[in-house]
This record gives structure tokens, sequence and C-alpha cells, in this order.
């Protein structure tokens, strides 16, 4: 039977390598509902969202690219992004630091 559930996931410092902040299992859809990046470290950064469509090859989907965010900022990204299985949410800043990320979802069971 299907289900929906109401989940928040958490990562800490995102740095300037590729981070996987959200992996969708196997038979669930993640409706991703808010995004809120926080820099904590005092510096100002650039960061790079994506996900990788595992229903295209692995195609790299650019969600924001080069955005800024303030010294002890945030980001709150709004907008509805659907991921399916084997979908993978990463994040990049430019340069090294320190930026924790909340995501907000729900997690559909087929």
């Amino acid at each position: 039977m299907a289900s929906e559930a109401f989940k928040n996931k958490g990562v800490a410092g995102v740095t300037n390598s590729d981070n996987s902040l959200l992996t969708v299992a196997s038979g669930h859809t993640y409706i991703i509902r808010t995004i809120l990046i926080t820099e904590t470290a005092g510096n100002a950064e650039v960061f790079d969202m994506w996900f990788t469509d595992s229903s295209n090859g692995d195609a790299v989907i650019k969600l924001q690219d080069s955005s800024a965010l303030g010294a002890n900022g945030n980001v709150n990204i709004s907008r509805l992004h659907i991921l399916e299985a084997g979908d993978v949410l990463h994040m990049q800043t430019d340069s090294a630091a320190d930026v924790d990320v909340m995501i907000n979802y729900i997690d559909q069971t087929l």
C-alpha cells in the first residue's frame, strides 16, 4: 500500500567537494518542499546545486548555478522538486566553506 510521510534531512559541513545531500530510495518518490542553506563560518560563499536523473542515464540537472550565499546568511529555496528512485541531490561550494543544509520533503512509497 502506498504511503506518505513528511521528513527532514540535515547535512552539516557542506564544502567545496561534491556533497550528496539526499538519495532517493528504491520504490520511493521524494517531493522536496523547501531547502534551507545556511553559511555558518562568517564568509560569503557561492554554491551550485544539482541532481542526477537516474531515469535519464544520470544526467546532471542544475537547480542553482553560481548562487550567492552571504556571510552568516541563508538561502531558502521553496520550489517543489520531484525526485524519483535512484535520483541524487548534490551541492558544492566554490571554496572551502562551512555550510549547513536542511531539506524538508515528502517521502512517497509506491
